[in-house]
């Protein structure tokens, strides 16, 4: 449950913030309400629908950040073998060859780790 308007709002926990985020913007998303006889409001549009769409960005962005850091943990391991090659007395372009990378970042990363 969370307090919004002076009023308790049930709310399961993994959706608490995405309700949240919805009551905070209801008005400047011009949710229109009726009110009833009670003199209570109740609003056109779905929360649970807005909730819903709050979850959906919030996934799609753990999805993106989940991708960049695959890739840059990808890049990591392919510069972290690539280094374990130089130590070796691999050549440069043997190990930008083998490692797919560029032999301008080879020799960086050779200069930078003092190899050559």
């Amino acid at each position: 449950m969370i307090l919004h308007n002076q009023r308790m709002v049930p709310v399961s926990k993994d959706k608490t913030n995405a309700v949240r985020h919805a009551l905070e913007r209801q008005d400047t998303l011009e949710i229109k309400g009726t009110q009833n006889e009670d003199n209570s409001i109740t609003r056109e549009g779905d929360l649970e629908t807005m909730c819903n769409l709050g979850e959906g960005i919030y996934e799609d962005g753990l999805m993106k950040g989940r991708q960049v850091g695959w890739e840059e943990g990808r890049k990591e391991g392919k510069l972290e073998l690539a280094l374990e090659l130089l130590k070796d007395g691999m050549a440069l372009d043997k190990v930008a060859n083998y490692r797919k990378l560029s032999l301008s970042i080879i020799e960086e990363l050779a200069k930078k780790n003092k190899l050559i």
